[in-house]
């Protein structure tokens, strides 16, 4: 029975050791030794070591160069495994794993939009995060928006890696009206470019209008939300495609248009309206299906 003491104490000590290592020299090769004892320790049910590693991983994401040496070392990855195969730890991986999606958020939102190298590392991380998490979406938001913003060319690179998907899927997670109105403003940044780079886009993400419509259908008093959202409308009604015309009708776009411009009307904002009829009169007329080609 001492032996047995003796030799789980020894244990402890070589664990406690090696934690103190990674966290004064959290480097990539280091957390890839760390991960793999988190896994070994999940497979043999160490509730103790499981525990232990859970807290160093929280200290080691609070600084970037932790966080993604742990990332890319597949920290997340080992987590998630042991969150849903192994008992009385959950508390203690929620607590590891949360750290590291904050610390997502707040490199997202401390990113320099001039740094444009970063831009496909922001998509990664917007992608993988912004969709489940509040505080990641908001960040990735403002910092595709800057990066929009920066250069026309930084627009091309979110719409070639599929941004038009990752910033659907935030507009229909994500549903507070002021959160959803900086989201329609990102979209028309983004979708602000030459027609031959974006439209082809927007026909493998046509859903995207419906989304947009039921977004305004929810807060018609938003005034603000209604003018962002019927701005990025009109935009793509221009782009003289049948695809798009037809989803247009069938998302019921030119019923919200109208009902904005009543309500901007009734409210007594006549100039609001008159700049509301201004900008989307013309291209939200219903237009013939043969007019239009693809």
């Amino acid at each position: 029975m001492a032996a047995k003491k003796k030799i789980a104490d020894t244990k402890g000590n070589m664990v406690g050791t090696f934690l103190k290592q990674v966290l004064a020299n959290p480097s990539e090769r280091e957390c890839g030794k760390l991960v793999k004892l988190l896994a070994e320790s999940g497979n043999r049910d160490d509730i103790d070591t499981v525990q232990k590693v859970c807290e160093v991983i929280g200290q080691i994401a609070d600084t970037d160069e932790g966080f993604f040496a742990m990332y890319r070392t597949g920290t997340l990855e080992t987590l998630t495994a042991i969150q849903e195969n192994m008992d009385g730890v959950q508390l203690d991986v929620k607590v590891a794993y949360n750290a590291m999606v904050q610390r997502v958020a707040h490199w997202l939102s401390a990113v320099d939009h001039v740094e444009f190298f970063k831009l496909p590392q922001v998509l990664e991380l917007a992608t993988r995060f912004a969709a489940e998490y509040v505080s990641v979406a908001i960040a990735a938001v403002a910092t595709l928006d800057r990066f929009a913003m920066q250069q026309v060319a930084h627009r091309v690179t979110i719409l070639s890696a599929n941004g038009l998907n990752l910033i659907h899927k935030i507009l229909s997670a994500h549903r507070s009206p002021e959160f959803c109105q900086e989201t329609l403003v990102l979209l028309f940044h983004v979708c602000d470019v030459p027609a031959e780079n974006v439209k082809p886009m927007i026909l493998k993400e046509l859903s995207l209008i419906k989304s947009v419509v039921e977004t305004l259908d929810q807060a018609p008093v938003n005034m603000r939300l209604q003018i962002a959202g019927l701005r990025l409308l009109t935009l793509w009604q221009n782009y003289e495609s049948k695809k798009i015309n037809e989803m247009m009708r069938e998302a019921g776009a030119y019923e919200c248009f109208r009902n904005a411009c009543d309500n901007v009307s009734k409210a007594g904002f006549t100039h609001a309206a008159a700049w509301l009829d201004t900008i989307g009169g013309a291209a939200f007329e219903e237009k013939a299906p043969t007019v239009q080609v693809v």
